[in-house]
């Protein structure tokens, strides 16, 4: 009897792997060379990335049990996660942390985060199929699909990818914050969570917005600039409070911006942005392998970057090295070696009042060494 029903149940595989290709199989057919699918994972949680995959597959491609990865047990995620890295004629990836989300709202950072996948695609896509929504500020023709993951396979291959990497950053995470349980979780607002939260207070992969919203003072799509993110009487809160963002704060900030995407491109976890203790404030921590890194961003318009000995005084040094141990002290992360980075990130507008934009950004890698100080 169990024969009997095998058949049917591939035949019942190939023609919903039929359907699932569909919409890719029409692209192909209009002449369209590399049709790819935008997912993302991680709107929801409280604490961690948002991420973005972009996944582009040859026509024609089967890849059997594929499906919208909420479908998927977590086994099968795994196994498909590398058949459609093997398999996919292009993926890219984007990660937008919780610092930025609680910046510019979960929306925008979302679409943030397709951007970057689109744009770290080998190959530049020529057609989308999007889950949910356009993704604005893209000149790449595109199709949104509400229930995409469930309709498109290119967008089934995105939500994999997308949830997979999350859940590996999530459980990375874990190791730095065991308190918090993410590696269960992932960062969702389940009971046990909930309850670390009041027992613990947030760490620096919260999202403070989220936070603000679960106690109902907040909305999570609301731009989070508030005196709770930042120290009061902050210069850049107030300025932002009243719509004022002077020159060299706009230029710090689109410097780091660029710095985080820079790092998040090699394969480092950006852990927290502008972190602040009694000993001052680092621009980045991160990790990269086993390493905690600390990284200063100087961002400059000028040509002419000077060492990083002149970037960084011998007192601003002293104060690094108190930073990390404070750091290291207070959130315990099961970290290997530390390493103290600088990004030079050169910035310039193409027309006088036009958008500033980078032009040229160097890492110095174990920079400066602070084994003598």
């Amino acid at each position: 009897m169990a024969a009997s029903r095998s058949p049917d149940r591939a035949k019942q595989e190939r023609e919903r792997q039929r359907k699932l290709s569909c919409y890719e199989e029409s692209l192909f057919s209009d002449g369209r060379i590399l049709p790819a699918g935008i997912d993302e994972a991680g709107r929801g949680p409280l604490a961690g990335p948002v991420v973005a995959a972009c996944v582009a597959l040859p026509r024609g491609t089967v890849i059997e049990g594929l499906d919208d990865s909420k479908k998927v047990p977590p086994e099968r995620r795994a196994r498909l996660y590398e058949e459609i890295l093997t398999r996919a004629a292009g993926v890219g990836i984007g990660i937008v942390g919780p610092g930025v989300i609680d910046r510019i709202n979960i929306r925008r950072a979302t679409f943030a985060a397709m951007r970057t996948a689109l744009a770290n695609l080998a190959a530049p896509a020529d057609c989308l199929l999007v889950d949910g929504e356009r993704i604005p500020g893209i000149p790449t023709p595109q199709t949104a699909l509400i229930g995409g993951d469930a309709r498109s396979i290119s967008i089934a291959a995105a939500s994999i990818v997308a949830k997979v990497t999350r859940d590996r950053i999530l459980e990375t995470l874990h190791r730095l914050h065991p308190r918090y349980g993410f590696n269960v979780h992932k960062g969702y607002p389940t009971p046990e969570h909930r309850e670390a939260l009041l027992r613990y207070g947030p760490c620096p992969q919260h999202r403070r917005t989220f936070l603000r919203w679960l106690e109902g003072r907040a909305d999570p799509g609301s731009t989070g600039s508030s005196s709770e993110l930042e120290p009061a009487g902050s210069e850049s809160v107030r300025l932002e409070q009243a719509g004022l963002v002077p020159a060299r704060l706009e230029m710090a900030r689109l410097g780091e911006d660029s710095a985080a995407e820079a790092l998040t491109a090699q394969g480092m976890l950006i852990l927290t942005r502008n972190y602040r203790c009694r000993f001052g404030e680092v621009d980045i921590v991160a990790l990269d392998g086993d390493d905690l890194v600390f990284v200063e961003v100087k961002a400059r318009s000028s040509r002419t970057f000077g060492t990083p000995e002149e970037a960084i005084t011998a007192r601003k040094a002293h104060r690094l090295v108190k930073l990390a141990r404070w750091f290291v002290a207070a959130e315990r992360p099961a970290a290997g070696g530390i390493r103290f980075d600088v990004v030079l990130v050169e910035l310039s507008r193409r027309v006088k009042g036009g958008e500033v934009f980078c032009t040229r950004l160097e890492h110095l890698r174990g920079a400066l060494d602070f084994t003598h100080l």
